[in-house]
C-alpha cells in the first residue's frame, strides 16, 4: 500500500473544497477511506489548518473539521530533531522543511503530496500533486 505525507495545502483544499484542487484532494482522501493508500500528516499541519479554517468558518466548525480529519490520517510528530534538521536545511519555506523531515523520519512514507512543489525543492522524497498521486494509485507498479 502506498503511503504519503499530505502537505497542509492539500488538506485545506479538501476541507474547504477550494477550487481548482478540492476535487482531486477529495478523491485522494477517498482512496484512504477505501484502503488504497495511507495518508500521514505532520502534527504542525493541524494548528495551521485550524487557524485558516477558523477564519473561513468558525472556531467550532474548524475544530469539528479537525476531529473528522484526524480519523482519516495518521498524525506524525514534530520533534526537536525535525526542527533542527529543518533549521539547518536549504528549504526556503520552513513549514515545508518541517513536513519534509517529518516524512523522512517515517520510512513508510513513499512521497509528499502538495500543490506547491517548488517549496519542496531538494526533497529526498518524490513530490507529487494530488492528480499525480491519483494516477500512481490507478497504475500501481
Amino acid at each position: 500500500m502506498r503511503q504519503y505525507l499530505l502537505d497542509t495545502n492539500v488538506l485545506i483544499d479538501y476541507l474547504a473544497r477550494r477550487a481548482p484542487f478540492g476535487e482531486d484532494a477529495t478523491e485522494l482522501l477517498q482512496a484512504g477511506v477505501s484502503d488504497e493508500a495511507r495518508f500521514h500528516v505532520a502534527s504542525l499541519s493541524f494548528a495551521n489548518i485550524e487557524s485558516i479554517m477558523r477564519r473561513q468558518t468558525s472556531a467550532t466548525q474548524a475544530r469539528q473539521l479537525l476531529v473528522w480529519l484526524e480519523q482519516l490520517v495518521e498524525i506524525l510528530p514534530v520533534d526537536a530533531a525535525v526542527i533542527r534538521q529543518a533549521l539547518a536545511s536549504s528549504f526556503t519555506d520552513f513549514e515545508n522543511a518541517i513536513q519534509h523531515f517529518v516524512a523522512l523520519a517515517h520510512p513508510a512514507v513513499n512521497a509528499i503530496i502538495t500543490y506547491g512543489p517548488k517549496g519542496f525543492r531538494g526533497s529526498v522524497l518524490p513530490v507529487l500533486s494530488a492528480a499525480q498521486a491519483l494516477t500512481e494509485l490507478d497504475n500501481p507498479a
